[in-house]
C-alpha cells in the first residue's frame, strides 16, 4: 500500500515539474492537503458510522465525493456555476480545499490559512458527528 502511495506522489510531482508548475508556498500546500486529509477521514468516519451496509457506504462515498467536488470548484469552476449554485458553494468543505490550494500556489498567505482553519473545523464537526453515532449505538446491521 506504501509504496503505491508513493508511486501515486511521484506521477504528480513528475508531471507538475513537466507542466511547470509552480508552488509560492509548498508549506501552505502541504497543510491544505493535511486539513483536507481529516476532513475526508471525518466524513469517512461519519458515512461508516451511518451506513448499514456496504453498498450504502459505497454510494455515500461516490455520491459524496461527486457533490464536494462540483460544489467546490473542483469540477466546474466557481464563476462558471450559476449565481445561487455558487451563493451555496462555501457551504462545502470541498470549496474550501480549493480555494486552500488556489492560494497556497498564488502565495497568498492569509487566505491558505483562513481555508486550512475552516477545513479543521469542518474535521472536527464530523468527528464529533461520527463519535456522537458510535457512542449512542452503531443501530445498523452486521454486514459491515
Amino acid at each position: 500500500m506504501l509504496g503505491v502511495l508513493v508511486m501515486q506522489q511521484a506521477v504528480v510531482l513528475a508531471a507538475g515539474l513537466v507542466l511547470g508548475v509552480r508552488v509560492a508556498h509548498p508549506a501552505l500546500l502541504i497543510l491544505t492537503l493535511m486539513a483536507w486529509t481529516l476532513v475526508l477521514l471525518g466524513l469517512g468516519a461519519t458515512l461508516g458510522a451511518f451506513a448499514n451496509s456496504h453498498s450504502a457506504l459505497s454510494a455515500g462515498y461516490d455520491i459524496g465525493g461527486l457533490v464536494l467536488s462540483a460544489l467546490g470548484g473542483a469540477l466546474v469552476p466557481i464563476a462558471a456555476m450559476p449565481g445561487w449554485l455558487a451563493a451555496v458553494a462555501p457551504v462545502s468543505p470541498g470549496y474550501w480545499a480549493v480555494s486552500g490550494l488556489h492560494a497556497a500556489l498564488d502565495g497568498n498567505v492569509s487566505r491558505a490559512l483562513a481555508a486550512a482553519a475552516v477545513l479543521v473545523a469542518f474535521a472536527v464537526a464530523a468527528g464529533l458527528v461520527a463519535a456522537w453515532r458510535i457512542r449512542r449505538g452503531w443501530g445498523r446491521s452486521t454486514k459491515l
